[in-house]
Formats: structure tokens, sequence, C-alpha cells
């Protein structure tokens, strides 16, 4: 992996490795700072942070956090674009879901499941 992200009091950073410098990154969770948190790549290198502190835990800790915060590092594939859109759209195409080879019906059947209702996996 040629990126390390760190993020800190609502920042983002990313260091490139290669040349050793760092850059902000832009995101959506500039209200979610966070402190001794955890974080790892995901499947699509999008990074995952949980938990942490919103408040320097040498101090009182009134701020713990048991959420996750998900960092978007790159686009999705057109794959996932196209799965979230059956998904999206599931109903509407019940009938031609059988038509599609195995391996990437049980895909898309992931992303219908996320986007049901709960209890509605119709």
């Amino acid at each position: 992996m040629s990126l390390m992200q760190i993020c800190f009091q609502g920042d983002c950073w990313s260091l490139s490795v290669h040349n050793k410098q760092w850059k902000e990154l832009e995101h959506l969770n500039k209200n979610n700072p966070r402190l001794w948190h955890t974080a790892c790549l995901g499947k699509e290198s999008e990074v995952i942070v949980f938990g942490g502190s919103r408040h320097d835990l040498l101090s009182v800790d009134t701020g713990h956090c048991n959420d996750v915060l998900v960092f978007q590092t790159q686009p999705h594939s057109l794959l996932r674009l196209c799965a979230d859109s059956i998904g999206k759209n599931a109903k509407m195409l019940q009938e031609q879901l059988s038509w599609l080879p195995r391996k990437l019906g049980w895909a898309i059947q992931k992303r219908i499941s996320f986007f049901a209702p709960a209890g509605k996996l119709n």
C-alpha cells in the first residue's frame, strides 16, 4: 500500500511513502474527530475507522465512540456501482436476476440485502 492514513481532530492526511509528502484529504466526517482509534484498509481501498475518543483520553474521557467511519480513497468500481443500482431496484429487476451467473448472483444478493428494509428481503 502506498498511502498511510491518519485522522486527528477532524482532519485527515495521506502520506505518500514514495515521495515522503503529506497531503490533507477532503472528507465528509469532519464533524466526527477521533483520537486513539483503530483503522484498517477495506476491500475497495476505503479506510475504515472504529472507536476512539472525541476527547483526549489523558483527561476525562466523555466522548468515547462506538461507531464506524468510512473514508473513500478512490471511486467505486463499475461492478460495485452496477451492483448498488441493481440492489436499489431489485423489485423492478426481480425477473432478470435469475439470468445472472451464480457467482455474480450471490454478489448481487448481498447488495440487495444491504439496501432492503429490515425484515423485507423479497
